[in-house]
């Protein structure tokens, strides 16, 4: 009589793994969203001219938001579909509207520590008073920090998540 031996299959070739989604949990997407939000707000310090400087940090934003899918994409080695490309795009505007927000606190800081009287004698040296008599009078009236708030974030965040949308279109695998 013969013994049965039995065969064992060989082993199933291991399934790719699924990258982390992209939410505040997975720490290299905020990685990603914190280091270009902050080059972005690095390059829209440029000093521009009027209009310019305003258009010029709508598009940094932009950027950001393909700049964080491509530095996910790079350090993980997964490409991103639109709705991945749209939450690290919303985050990466969430934390530009964070360093917005903490650079908007301490000019009102400086602000109220000048005063009106400060700020005028300021604003008269460089030859422009009746402009810091409206900034002072916007800075001061609390519905307009209010309204300016929230308009910045929704811009902030819907610019930010269509920069990661296009970044997650142009540079996902052909």
């Amino acid at each position: 009589m013969e013994a049965l031996t039995t065969v064992e299959p060989p082993p199933l070739p291991p399934q790719p793994q699924e990258p982390p989604p992209v939410n505040f949990r997975n720490p290299i997407a905020v990685r990603a969203a914190v280091l270009s939000s902050a080059l972005a707000t690095l390059a829209g310090l440029l000093p521009l001219p009027g209009l310019f400087h305003s258009l010029w940090q709508l598009i940094t934003v932009v950027a950001a938001g393909f700049g964080a899918v491509y530095f996910y994409q790079r350090r993980t080695g997964s490409y991103l579909n639109v709705r991945g490309g749209l939450q690290i795009g919303w985050m990466t505007g969430l934390f530009s509207f964070i360093v917005a927000m903490v650079m908007l606190t301490v000019l009102l800081t400086i602000v109220s520590a000048l005063g009106e009287s400060g700020l005028k004698q300021i604003s008269a040296e460089a030859g422009q008073p009746e402009i810091a008599e409206a900034f002072y009078g916007m800075l001061t009236r609390p519905e307009v920090l209010i309204f300016a708030l929230i308009s910045a974030f929704f811009l902030m965040t819907m610019l930010g998540s269509a920069g990661g949308a296009l970044g997650s279109k142009v540079l996902e695998k052909e």
